[in-house]
C-alpha cells in the first residue's frame, strides 16, 4: 500500500535530482557563455525604466547552439536587418531586443532540431546616430561607435556636438525615443548631475535618439558656476566681443580677454589683469570703469538664444566687494549685452568703496586751474579729496585766495553744479569743505585782495606808462640832434 502511494514521489524525486545534475554539471556550464550578454548600464532617472537595446544593422552576434558546435559562431547583423545562419538562412532581428531575438531564432531551428538551447550574446555595437538640438554649440546629427557592448551617454553626444552655451536649461532636457509603440518624449534634469555627481542623469543613449537643449530665458549665478567647470559645456573663448551700457566712462563695444585690465577714467582698459575667462568685471574695466553714479548691485546681462529670446542673468557686485562672492563676477558669452544702470541713491561710505574697487577706474582726472604752482589738468587716484589735489597741482601760489575756492562739477545729465568751498588743509574728507574728486571735476583757484588791486592798478598804469612814453620820445630825440 506504501509503495503504491509513495512510488510516484520517489519517481518524481529522481527525476528532479536528475535535472539538478544536468543543470549543474560543469561539461554543461562551458557550453553557455558565461558572461552577460548584454552590459550592465546606470540606473535611468526616477520613473524611467531602462529601455533595453535593440538589434540592428552593424551590431554583430555571437550565436552559439547547445552540443552543435558547427551551428555556433560569429554573425553580422546586415543592412536588411537580418542574420544568415547555418541550415535555416536569413532570420530577422532588426528591432528586436536580445531575448526577443534569442527566441525567434530558437523557434526558426526548432523545426530543424529537437528542443535546441540558444544562446546569443553582443560582441559589437553599431555606431549609433543621435540628432542634437538647440541651445549646443554646433546642432545636428551625431554618431559615435560604441566600444564593445558599453553605450555611449548623453553627455559623451554634447561633447560630440561642440558641448553646450550658458543659456542651456539643463533642468528640462528633451529625449525623444523611437519605440514599437511610437514616439516618447522623456524629460531629462542633467543639473543634478552637475551639482550631486548622481550618474543617474548621465543616461545612455540609443540609435534614432533625438536631444534638445532648451534655452532658460533666467538663471541664477550658482547654476552658471556649474556650467562653466562642466566637461560638457563648451569650450569657452578668451576673448570675446560685448556691449557695455550704462555708467560706465566709455559706453559701447568692447573686447574683453581674461585679463583686461582698467587704467585712467575714460580710456580703454589694457591687459595686465589675471584671470581665466573674460567676466564681467572684465567688460566694466574695458568700458573705462565705473562712473561714481553706478548701481552695482543691479547690473544686467543680457545675453542671446538661439531661440531669438535673451536670457537674462542679475548680477550684484556689491556682494563681490562686500563678501567676496566671485560667483557674482559672472563669465561672458560672444554677443552679451553688460547693462550697468544708474544708482538712485548714493551713500558716501559705499561710493569710497566703489572708487578703489576693481572695475573703477585706476586715475580720475581732475582740472586745477587759477593760482596754483602747476595749473591745468592732473591725474589723482579714485577717493582723493579736494585739500590732496590741491597740493599734487603743487598748492597755492603767492597769488592765491587760500581761504575758498570754487567747485565745479558736471553732472551726467548735461547740468553743472557750483559752490564755493571753505579750505582748510587739516581738515580730513568729508563733503562740505573737503569734499571727494570725481572726474572732470574742475577747482578754480581765485587770487587774493591784494593781487586784485595790484593787478588793477597794473592795468590802469599801463597806458600811462606808455603815453609817457609817446610823449617823451621827441624830447628825447631833439636832446639827442642838439648834442
Amino acid at each position: 500500500m506504501l509503495r503504491t502511494v509513495f512510488a510516484p514521489l520517489l519517481s518524481l524525486c529522481v527525476w528532479s535530482t536528475s535535472v539538478l545534475a544536468i543543470e549543474v554539471n560543469p561539461s554543461v556550464a562551458q557550453d553557455f557563455n558565461a558572461s552577460p550578454s548584454f552590459p550592465l548600464q546606470p540606473p535611468l532617472p526616477s520613473g524611467l525604466a531602462e529601455e533595453p537595446y535593440r538589434l540592428g544593422p552593424g551590431d554583430q552576434l555571437s550565436m552559439k547552439i547547445f552540443r552543435l558546435p558547427d551551428y555556433s559562431g560569429t554573425f553580422n547583423v546586415l543592412v536588411d536587418g537580418t542574420v544568415m545562419l547555418p541550415s535555416v538562412g536569413t532570420v530577422s532581428v532588426a528591432g528586436l531586443t536580445l531575448p526577443e531575438a534569442t527566441e525567434t531564432i530558437a523557434a526558426r531551428y526548432a523545426g530543424r532540431l529537437r528542443r535546441p538551447i540558444v544562446d546569443l550574446s553582443l560582441i559589437s555595437l553599431r555606431p549609433l546616430q543621435v540628432g542634437i538640438a538647440g541651445e549646443v554649440q554646433r546642432p545636428g546629427t551625431y554618431s559615435i561607435t560604441p566600444t564593445g557592448t558599453s553605450l555611449p551617454s548623453i553627455t559623451q553626444f554634447l561633447q560630440q556636438a561642440g558641448g553646450i552655451l550658458m543659456t542651456a536649461n539643463l533642468q528640462e532636457v528633451i529625449l525623444e525615443r523611437q519605440e514599437p509603440n511610437g514616439v516618447r518624449q522623456i524629460q531629462l534634469n542633467l543639473q543634478t548631475l552637475l551639482e550631486t555627481g548622481n550618474a543617474q542623469a548621465n543616461i545612455t543613449l540609443r540609435d534614432g535618439d533625438t536631444i534638445f537643449i532648451p534655452a532658460t530665458i533666467s538663471t541664477d549665478l550658482s547654476q552658471l558656476s556649474y556650467l562653466v567647470n562642466a566637461s560638457f559645456v563648451g569650450q569657452i573663448p578668451d576673448v570675446v566681443n560685448v556691449a557695455v551700457i550704462g555708467e560706465v566712462f566709455r559706453p559701447g563695444s568692447h573686447t574683453v580677454t581674461a585679463t583686461t585690465r582698467t587704467g585712467k577714467a575714460g580710456t580703454t582698459g589694457n591687459t595686465t589683469r589675471f584671470g581665466r575667462f573674460p567676466t564681467v568685471t572684465g567688460a566694466l574695466e574695458a568700458a573705462g570703469g565705473i562712473q561714481a553714479t553706478a548701481d552695482v548691485r543691479q547690473v544686467k546681462i543680457l545675453r542671446p538664444t538661439r531661440s531669438g529670446a535673451d536670457q537674462v542673468i542679475q548680477v550684484n557686485l556689491w556682494k563681490l566687494l562686500e563678501s567676496g562672492d566671485v560667483t557674482q563676477d559672472a563669465v561672458l558669452q560672444e554677443g552679451d549685452t553688460v547693462i550697468v544702470p544708474k544708482a538712485t541713491t548714493l551713500v558716501p561710505e559705499e561710493a569710497s568703496q566703489l572708487a578703489v574697487a576693481s572695475f573703477a577706474p585706476s586715475s580720475i582726472t581732475v582740472h586745477i586751474v587759477g593760482e596754483v604752482v602747476r595749473p591745468g589738468e592732473i591725474l589723482i587716484p579714485p577717493n582723493t579729496p579736494l585739500n590732496q589735489a590741491l597740493l599734487t597741482a603743487g598748492g597755492f601760489s603767492t597769488r592765491s585766495r587760500r581761504n575758498s575756492v570754487q567747485f565745479i562739477r558736471l553732472n551726467s545729465d548735461g547740468s553743472v553744479a557750483s559752490r564755493n568751498i571753505s579750505i582748510d588743509l587739516e581738515t580730513g574728507a568729508n563733503d562740505e569743505t573737503n569734499p571727494i574728486l570725481q572726474n572732470n571735476d574742475i577747482v578754480l583757484v581765485g587770487r587774493s585782495a591784494f593781487t586784485q588791486i595790484s593787478d588793477t592798478l597794473d592795468s590802469l598804469a599801463g597806458p600811462l606808462a606808455r603815453f609817457f612814453t609817446i610823449f617823451s620820445t621827441p624830447i628825447n630825440l631833439f636832446n639827442i640832434l642838439n648834442r
